[in-house]
């Protein structure tokens, strides 16, 4: 398994794939994400689980072969391409963005950036720009977000200490 590099978002989401699948695949980290999905292009790796967004035009171009996504069901975007989770239950990582502020902001500056930014993500334009990217923009309020984010740091934090990282 190729990887961005040790505790690179593909480095943990290939070793929670590799956890929750029962497999075993050597862990070779790159510096970076162009090269470990260069490795796989050229054979030097047998595979990576990478943002779409970093190989969308190898995939349309033939140089490489998407055998599944992340997200937790199969999604227009990716046309026949199966999630993950079909196959294995549960399975998912959907990478996630966000716009923050300061602790403290005012209830209605806080509204008001939500406001605007659902409206503006949610335009045709951006929403074609999302789709380039082989991503989708999904809005939640401040609440969903904060709970999506503690999820995450949770659910990483144990695939941190299974694969036996530390901060140096």
């Amino acid at each position: 398994m190729a990887s961005a590099g040790l505790g690179s978002s593909s480095h943990l989401v290939g070793s929670h794939f590799m956890m929750a699948a029962n497999l075993h695949s050597t862990h070779v980290p790159y510096k970076g994400g162009g090269p470990s999905v260069a490795a796989v292009v050229a054979g030097e790796a047998n595979w990576t689980l990478t943002p779409a967004a970093a190989v969308m035009s190898l995939v349309k171009g033939g140089r490489l072969r998407a055998l599944g996504h992340t997200l937790p069901q199969r999604a227009r975007l990716f046309g026949d391409l199966p999630a993950i989770a079909e196959t294995l239950t549960g399975f998912e990582n959907v990478a996630q963005s966000g716009l923050i502020a300061p602790k403290g902001t005012p209830r209605p500056i806080l509204d008001k950036l939500h406001n605007t930014l659902v409206k503006v993500v949610n335009t045709p334009e951006v929403e074609a720009l999302f789709a380039e990217q082989g991503a989708v923009a999904v809005t939640k309020t401040p609440e969903e977000y904060r709970k999506d984010t503690e999820q995450y740091i949770v659910r990483y934090g144990e695939i941190v200490r299974a694969v036996g990282l530390k901060a140096e």
